[in-house]
This record gives C-alpha cells, sequence and structure tokens, in this order.
C-alpha cells in the first residue's frame, strides 16, 4: 500500500520500515485494512516536513484478541490546538491544507467497522503519530 500510493501520488522518497510481529495473524475486512493505512500513508505525504518521507509501522499481539499497530511519520505534526477535532468530518490539521478533511475521518471510521480503536499518540512540528488497537478476527 505504501509503494502504491508513493506511485499514485507520483511521490516516490519514502522510507519505509516495518516491524511487525512474525506470529501475528489478523483475519479482518482487508478493504477496511487497506483504507486506513493508504489514509495514514496519503497524510504522511500530503503533510511532510522534509525532503523524504519516512514511515515506520510497528505491530504486535495484545493478548489473544487485538493487536496494537502504531503508524509514525516525519512529517509537519498537529497542533494542539485541532488534535482533538483531526478525526472528524471536513477537519483539517493545518490550515494550508488542500484536503478535503476526509482522510483521518475515514480513517476512524474504517477503525469504528473493525471494532477498533485509533487515536493520535503525538502531536507538534515532529511528526504524527497514531495508535490502532485492532481485534485479530
Amino acid at each position: 500500500i505504501i509503494i502504491e500510493q508513493s506511485k499514485s501520488m507520483n511521490y516516490q522518497e519514502i522510507n519505509s520500515h516495518l516491524d511487525i510481529d512474525k506470529s501475528l495473524i489478523l483475519r479482518s475486512d482487508k478493504q477496511l485494512f487497506s483504507i486506513i493505512i493508504r489514509e495514514l500513508t496519503k497524510n504522511a505525504i500530503y503533510f511532510r516536513n522534509e525532503m523524504s518521507v519516512n514511515i515506520k509501522v510497528r505491530a504486535f499481539k495484545m493478548g489473544f484478541e487485538y493487536i496494537k499497530l502504531i503508524f509514525e511519520d516525519n512529517g509537519q505534526g498537529i497542533s494542539e490546538e485541532v488534535k482533538d477535532m483531526i478525526f472528524d468530518m471536513f477537519k483539517r490539521g493545518n490550515e494550508s491544507s488542500l484536503g478535503s478533511g476526509l482522510g483521518l475521518y475515514t480513517v476512524r471510521l474504517a477503525v469504528s467497522k473493525l471494532h477498533g480503536k485509533v487515536k493520535l499518540l503525538s502531536s507538534g512540528n515532529s511528526g504524527a503519530s497514531f495508535e490502532l488497537i485492532l481485534p485479530t478476527h
């Protein structure tokens, strides 16, 4: 998905690091899961802060029924003033944004349909970090 998005957005300077527990098994809706990763990747590209985009994805088990996925980027970050609204429809995390304000709203909807949770872990000027808790089946 990360490679697909870099090509579709005509932006090739993406460095990705995946740290995924080898014993992890996720039985989920492939389309909804793809939407989540696609929208988070688009945000990382749209709101890049440097010449290249760095994306780090970590995933590991939380007991037998859930996984925790951490998605981090090195972008512009999300200001304190808007961090509580970023998952709302039509809310933009940046005033200079050309986006519709639907990306993170779509992430929240997809996570909700999977009976999971999503939250912003970090904000400020040093990238964004999101935590997703998803059921394994």
